[in-house]
């Protein structure tokens, strides 16, 4: 637990938000931000076969 809260503490989220896998809408969006067009599969928080 107490490594849970130094890695919360760094990336500044509380915990629960820590393990909370991202929306698919977040994650569309970030892989906009990256010039990714369109993740094909999700698997958890994993991205399968992603079109650049």
């Amino acid at each position: 637990m107490d490594n849970l809260e130094k890695l919360a503490d760094a990336f500044e989220l509380p915990v629960p938000e820590l393990l909370t896998p991202p929306s698919p809408a977040d994650l569309a969006e970030h892989f906009k931000d990256l010039g990714i067009e369109e993740p094909r599969a999700y698997y958890g928080p994993v991205v399968v076969g992603m079109v650049h």
